[in-house]
């Protein structure tokens, strides 16, 4: 209004803005009426069954004429009293509570380590679990595919999105790192003739015994894990005949081809998609660049609705409150608050795509849809939309970390055609352990409350645990049964699946990150991952105290480990950018 007001701008001017101010003011009273007619109706519900109950009729009030009664009762002058004044004590004690969490400060961690750190006081302490109007709240927001669809719908139309084509930039990964494809195909790398002809992995009391972001010190006694020393406890992994031929693209799905889509561009500096296998070092790469301060990624303030990221925050920011960093449910070390990203970008997919993808036993190629395309092209904008709401630099590129993006990389390209997708990958025998470790965690963890089990299936994450759905990228990723899982020597065969469909599939999409060398020797690679993303050197260095060695759970040239897994680790290692 101070435009409308001041003597010094011109009335042309005040003609040119008056529109939008207009158009801004319509929209907000709207959006209050919207709301208003929300907290009556709700009122009115609420009303009517406590009314019913107390009066010792039918609890479904559309019965008998009982409805009449109660919509009488509510429009009693008393009813109106009582109903204000009950609204006036729930403000008051709220905003008493929310003042007192907001100015609580947050507790502080006393380890070296930095965010990744974990005290043996926090170690041993455990989750708070969810409250029952939370679980509630969750359940609004997240069980209904409609719900979240309305909730994007509207998040689209205040954030004010504007799909302005742009001429396509293509973008070769690997001839941006070195200038030239590393990988053309898997007959490019010479074949390992035996599991002696491979350099022996280095045993764990070859390096200090310091654990990674994404391994648990319970799982570092090699007392743990005492069948993998030994060959005859894996003879499914042990024949290299169980397998399929890395290089053979026939063992895989068919992806659609590019050009049965319209290429739909981004705008903007290019985003960055973090994915892969799970346990593979995806979280720690997430915060390393989350850290640089130049992403704008899901957090978990954008729960449970993270189909309105922009709403949401406009609507939340006021209220805000501290958090005390608190281990996360894999109990593995990693502590997370309110402002830690996480990957809640499936909960999208999820409800644009009706689940199409998912199966009862597995998920399959997520075939590219340019309906799909056209609206994460919106919701990446929302969510940049709604970091630009901080009072931070308005420059923000996209940050996604997202296991289930496997299934669906060229659909990313063609979305982002210029976005860059890295892959990280680890020591096989090290990666199935750590699978096999947290799959048992969570089985125990679902089979004794229902509503992380729910939870996991409304966020998308299939990775471990009774909701256990694999990629489907070959035959060799189903368990023939529950028991199976429970056994190293299937989380072997899966990394072989995952893995060889990448690298035959998608070789020259992504960058392939070795995790292992990472956690080595981490200012050298994070060194060129600030070259192949683009990203300030400095500001990605400053991560270099947070890595940890990574823990070894045996020897990469064990007999236990057949030989088409040792031969595709080799293959990733010469494809890796670092």
């Amino acid at each position: 209004m101070h435009v409308l007001s001041s003597s010094k701008i011109s009335d042309h001017w005040k003609e040119k803005v008056l529109p939008r101010y207009a158009g801004s003011i319509f929209t907000s009273s709207l959006f209050l009426m919207l709301f208003l007619i929300l907290i009556l109706f709700s009122f009115a519900v609420v009303y009517t069954l406590i009314f019913t109950f107390i009066n010792g009729h039918s609890l479904f009030p559309f019965v008998n004429g009982e409805l009449s009664i109660a919509i009488k009762s509510i429009a009693l002058w008393s009813t109106q009293i009582y109903a204000f004044a009950f609204g006036i004590i729930y403000a008051v004690a709220r905003g008493r509570l929310s003042y007192r969490r907001k100015n609580q400060p947050a507790q502080e961690n006393n380890t070296s380590s930095g965010r990744l750190g974990l005290s043996s006081e926090n170690f041993a302490k455990k989750g708070e679990s969810y409250s029952f109007f939370s679980k509630w709240f969750h359940y609004i927001a997240l069980n209904s595919s409609a719900i979240r669809e309305v909730a994007f719908d509207i998040d689209c139309l205040v954030s004010g999105f504007k799909d302005k084509a742009e001429p396509s930039t293509s973008f070769d990964c690997h001839a941006a790192s070195n200038g030239s494809s590393v990988f053309a195909s898997s007959s490019d790398f010479p074949a390992v003739a035996s599991s002696s002809d491979s350099p022996a992995v280095a045993s764990s009391s070859d390096s200090p015994a310091v654990a990674s972001s994404s391994d648990s010190p319970a799982v570092a006694s090699s007392s743990d894990f005492p069948a993998v020393a030994s060959s005859s406890d894996f003879p499914a992994v042990a024949s290299s005949s169980d397998f399929p031929a890395v290089a053979s693209s026939s063992d895989f799905p068919a992806v659609a081809s590019s050009s049965d889509f319209p290429v739909v561009v981004s705008s903007g500096d290019s985003p960055v998609f973090v994915t892969g296998l799970a346990r593979s070092g995806t979280t720690i790469l997430l915060e390393a660049l989350y850290s640089t301060g130049d992403f704008a990624t899901l957090t978990y303030r954008d729960m449970p609705f993270v189909t309105a990221p922009f709403l949401w925050r406009k609507i939340s920011k006021g209220h805000a409150v501290k958090g005390d960093l608190k281990e996360r449910a894999h109990k593995d070390r990693l502590l997370v608050n309110y402002d830690s990203p996480e990957a809640f970008e499936e909960v999208f997919w999820k409800t644009v795509s009706s689940d199409g993808y998912i199966s009862a036993d597995s998920l399959g190629i997520h075939n590219e849809d340019s309906e799909c395309i056209v609206k994460y092209r919106k919701f990446v904008h929302n969510i940049i939309k709604s970091w630009q709401l901080l009072d931070k630099p308005s420059s923000f590129r996209y940050l996604a970390k997202n296991n289930n993006n496997l299934l669906r990389i060229k659909m990313l390209k063609k979305a982002f055609p210029a976005g860059l997708i890295v892959v990280p990958f680890r020591n096989p025998l090290d990666h199935a352990a750590s699978l096999l470790r947290q799959h048992s965690h969570f089985v125990e963890l679902h089979a004794k409350d229902k509503f992380a089990l729910q939870y996991m299936n409304w966020l998308g994450h299939h990775e471990f645990g009774l909701n256990m759905k694999p990629f489907c990228f070959s035959s060799g990723t189903l368990p023939e049964n529950r028991e199976e899982t429970e056994n190293i020597s299937y989380w072997l065969r899966y990394w072989l699946s995952v893995y060889g469909y990448l690298v035959t599939r998608h070789g020259e999409d992504v960058f392939f990150f070795d995790y292992d060398a990472f956690c080595e020797n981490p200012s050298e690679s994070l060194e060129f991952l600030s070259k192949a993303l683009k990203i300030d050197k400095e500001k990605l260095s400053s991560f270099e105290d947070s890595v940890k060695t990574a823990i070894n759970y045996g020897r990469l040239d064990d007999s236990s480990v057949s030989f088409e897994v040792r031969q595709l680790h080799d293959q990733l290692k010469a494809m890796a950018l670092n």
